[in-house]
Parts: C-alpha cells; structure tokens; sequence
C-alpha cells in the first residue's frame, strides 16, 4: 500500500526523504507470522493497536503487516488502512514534536548502524492521536526494529499505539530508548536537543519492570506471582521497593509516574 504525503504531514517525511541512507536499498521480504508474543511481552497495557513499516520500501513506505486491532480504533476496514491514517490523526498542537521525534530515532539509527544492534532497542514516546469518536487519546507510540538490511539498515519496524488515556493526562514531551536483552537504555531524550554520550539507567530493575508491566494490565500480585514462578511476598517486596524508588505512595502513581518517565 503507497503512501502518498498530504501537505500538513510533509515535514515528516521530508524526515525521512532526508535519511534515506539509514534506510535498506534492496527490498526485504517480511515473513508473515502473528506478532502477538512479541506485542504482549513488550508493549501492551491496555487497549491497542500495531502495523510494520517496510523502510525497504521508501519511498512508498508500505504496511507490509496490518494488525485487525486498527479497526476497533480508527472504525477502518484492514484493507483500507495507510499510514496516512495515523498521520493525518495526530493532533496538531503534536506534530512538531513527533517530528523532532522522528528526527531523533533516525540519529539513533545511524549511531548504531552497522551493527545489529538496532534489534535491542523499544523506542518510546506519547502525543495524541483521534480515534473513531472524535476523541483525542494519548497513545504511548512504540516501535521495534525486526529486520535490518545491509550494514545494519533500518528494515521492518513494528510500530505499536497503546491508549494510555487512563494512566496519564498530561503526555511528557521526550523519547526514550529502552535496551533490551541488558542493552543499556537511553531514558527521557529532549528530541529538540538529543544527547546520546551518556546511558541513563532505568532506576527500576528488569524483574521490577517485568512486575509493572503485570501491574499496568491490572493483574493481582497472586496473579504475578504465579506467572513469574516467585511467591506473593516477592511480588509484594518488589512493589514496596518500586514506591520507594519512585517516592510513591500506591500501585495507580506508580504506573503513572513510570510511564510519564518513559520507564516502559
């Protein structure tokens, strides 16, 4: 499916068309497979939907994946969906941001090309977007590569939009780069003024982490507990610990706190 820009969205790609070299020049077969591991293990707190950029493909830029999630969002039909529909969507007041966004990621990219990288990194940021009713909700944006091409080339990202409407109100206007597999983590980037020479550390630890992300999904600690194979009172403890570092005083403020620092 072509992406064609329309005027109000140019300066974004113009983003793009001005870091075509970060970006594959043979075009990379995606295999066809269900992202749903992948989008529950990293990404989803709530109500959400996700599609993959061929950045192989540019300048046409095609979804060449479309989850059906879209259609209870957008009220669109799969086979009708573009990415002009996300951009077009996003709220005015937010695309200035979203493209210093955009801008900083591809820094990102062409500071770790050339290397494989890339693939250890969940790239994180909020602005909002309108749904079918009209409304703006304030979707947490949040993108994995999963394929490269040659010299470590941006191949097929996957892009994941969860609506954290509920958790936060006010979106923090930064990005962050979170390391997976024990990479390092880029926490809470100024897009207008990105830095890279230092990695922040996340204050809250990987099992921690893993624990918020059940606690985001409204799940009980026996719940956690058994998912992770730990007792209750570990689960316990590590909340306990999770508030103090946060200099909270309950579970709501500290999924709250997490996600407007760019935590996870």
């Amino acid at each position: 499916m072509e992406y064609i820009p329309k005027p109000n969205v140019k300066t974004i790609y113009k983003v793009w068309h001005d870091s075509t070299s970060n970006f594959a020049q043979q075009k990379i077969p995606l295999e066809i497979k269900r992202f749903e591991k992948l989008v529950a293990d990293l990404f989803s707190i709530g109500p959400y939907y996700y599609y993959v950029i061929d950045f192989s493909s540019y300048p046409a830029l095609n979804l060449s994946y479309i989850d059906d999630t879209v259609e209870e969002f957008y009220d669109i039909k799969v086979k009708d969906f573009s990415l002009d529909h996300i951009l077009q969507n996003i709220h005015p007041e937010d695309m200035e941001f979203v493209t210093a966004c955009e801008k900083t990621n591809l820094l990102f990219v062409k500071k770790h090309k050339n290397s494989s990288e890339l693939l250890n990194y969940k790239f994180s940021q909020t602005f909002r977007i309108k749904n079918k009713e009209n409304e703006y909700k304030f979707i947490q944006h949040q993108a994995i590569v999963i394929s490269l091409g040659e010299n470590g080339t941006l191949g097929h990202v996957i892009n994941v939009h969860s609506d954290i409407s509920h958790i936060i109100q006010t979106p923090p206007k930064l990005i962050s780069f979170l390391g997976l597999n024990r990479r390092p983590s880029y926490i809470g980037i100024d897009p207008y003024h990105p830095q890279f020479e230092h990695a922040s550390k996340n204050p809250l630890t990987q099992r921690e982490l893993e624990i918020l992300k059940f606690l985001a999904r409204g799940f009980e600690s026996k719940d956690i507990a058994k998912s992770l194979k730990i007792s209750s009172h570990t689960v316990s403890t590590h909340r306990k610990n999770m508030r103090r570092k946060m200099d909270v005083s309950n579970t709501p403020e500290l999924i709250q706190k997490a996600k407007q620092m760019l935590l996870f």
